[in-house]
């Protein structure tokens, strides 16, 4: 995978992260998050969401000094796009909520990823978020 510059406002990087979509009645959805940039995410979910539609994530982010740990970020964003890929739904969502120790978490995560010479990045596999009790 490489770092993605096309037409957005911010540089993407591709990473492979667990995050749950929070409902309103407590139940979460789990998703992944494929891609991500200052401005957004790209994740992929067995359940639609429509455009427009105004969503609420508990994202692990693992921490690259600490393998195995995480920091547990919470962050609201409208989905911007939707398209059906194989059996799933790749979506884009814009961040419309993010505290700033998050944006600049995720600011450093995208400056520090790390591109080979044959243009991949190392995206390291990455648990299940732990669940409550």
């Amino acid at each position: 995978m490489s770092i993605n510059k096309d037409s957005r406002a911010s540089v993407r990087v591709p990473v492979k992260w667990r995050a749950d979509v929070m409902a309103g009645d407590q139940s979460r959805l789990a998703i992944k998050v494929m891609d991500v940039s200052e401005g957004g995410l790209g994740i992929l979910s067995d359940e639609p969401f429509e455009v427009d539609d105004m969503l609420e994530l508990c994202i692990a982010i693992p921490l690259k000094s600490k393998p195995g740990r995480f920091n547990i970020v919470r962050v609201a964003g409208r989905v911007r796009y939707q398209v059906l890929q194989r059996s799933q739904f790749c979506m884009g969502l814009e961040f419309s909520r993010i505290d700033a120790s998050t944006r600049e978490i995720i600011r450093q995560r995208v400056a520090a990823s790390v591109v080979r010479p044959n243009g991949s990045a190392h995206v390291p596999d990455i648990p299940a978020l732990p669940r409550r009790i």
